[in-house]
C-alpha cells in the first residue's frame, strides 16, 4: 500500500501543472552598458541582466547608476531605459515606467492596436511614434518626437493649461513694438486683461488629449501644462538608432 501511494506521489509531480502557465514571452535584451537586474514582479530579488537575455510578462527591468538597457518588443518596437529607471511589463503590449527616463520607438502595426504605456496615473496610446517618458515623484513629462500620442488619466480628469493667451500678447507686444508711444497705454491695458483671464482658469477639463510630433507636457497630479523638448532629450533620442 506504501508503495502504491508513493508511485502515485511520483505520478503527480512528473505531470505538468496547468494552473500555472509559463509567462508570456515580452521581448529581449539587446544590449547592456552598465549593470541592469531583472525582477520578477512582487519580489524583492533580482538577477542581474546581460545582452541576450529574454523579459516576460510580469517582470521589471530596472538599470543601475550610468547604465543603459537597450530592449526590443516581440513587435519590433524599442526601448531604452536611461541610469536608474524601471520599466515594468505589465503586457505584451503594455509598459509601465515606474521611475526614471525611458525612451521608445513604437513599430506601426497597421490597423492593430499599438502598445499602451502607463506611469503614475497616465496612460498613453501609442500607434508608431517616437517619445520620452520621464517619471519623477509626483510628475511625468512626456516628450514625443514623431507621431501621435493619446494620453488619458487613470483617475479623473486632467486639468490642462494653455498658453495662447500669454503668446497672443507676446506677439501683440512685439507688433507694438514698432509704435512704443501711442501703443503704451494699450499694452498696459491688455497685460491687466491677459494677466486677470490667466488667473482666473486659462485651461479646460479633460480625460484626454492628443499630442503630436514636436509637442511635450509635464504632468503634476491633474495639471497639464507645455513644455519644451529640450536639447538633453533630443539627444537621447538617438539611442534608438543605435540597434
Amino acid at each position: 500500500m506504501i508503495r502504491q501511494l508513493l508511485i502515485f506521489i511520483l505520478l503527480v509531480l512528473l505531470i505538468p501543472s496547468h494552473s500555472c502557465p509559463a509567462a508570456e514571452e515580452a521581448g529581449e535584451v539587446v544590449r547592456l552598458d552598465g549593470t541592469a537586474i531583472l525582477y520578477v514582479t512582487g519580489t524583492v530579488r533580482g538577477r542581474k541582466v546581460s545582452a541576450g537575455d529574454r523579459f516576460k510578462v510580469g517582470e521589471t527591468i530596472r538599470t543601475k547608476k550610468d547604465s543603459l538597457v537597450y530592449c526590443r518588443f516581440v513587435d519590433g518596437s524599442k526601448a531604452v531605459l536611461k541610469p536608474d529607471s524601471s520599466l515594468a511589463v505589465i503586457a505584451v503590449k503594455h509598459g509601465n515606467v515606474d521611475q526614471g527616463t525611458v525612451l521608445f520607438e513604437i513599430k506601426k502595426q497597421g490597423e492593430a492596436k499599438g502598445l499602451m504605456i502607463t506611469s503614475k496615473t497616465v496612460t498613453m496610446g501609442v500607434k508608431g511614434t517616437r517619445f520620452g517618458v520621464i517619471s519623477e515623484e509626483e510628475e511625468v513629462a512626456i516628450y514625443l518626437k514623431e507621431g501621435f500620442l493619446e494620453i488619458g488619466s487613470l483617475k479623473g480628469e486632467f486639468k490642462k493649461h494653455y498658453q495662447s493667451l500669454e503668446d497672443e500678447f507676446r506677439q501683440q507686444q512685439e507688433k507694438m513694438r514698432q509704435d512704443f508711444k501711442s501703443a503704451t497705454e494699450k499694452m498696459a491695458d491688455d497685460y491687466d486683461r491677459t494677466t486677470k483671464e490667466m488667473k482666473s482658469g486659462n485651461y479646460e477639463l479633460v480625460k484626454s488629449f492628443t499630442l503630436e510630433g514636436g509637442q511635450a507636457v509635464m504632468i503634476a497630479g491633474n495639471e497639464v501644462r507645455d513644455q519644451d523638448i529640450p536639447p538633453e532629450m533630443e539627444e537621447d533620442f538617438k539611442l534608438l538608432d543605435g540597434f
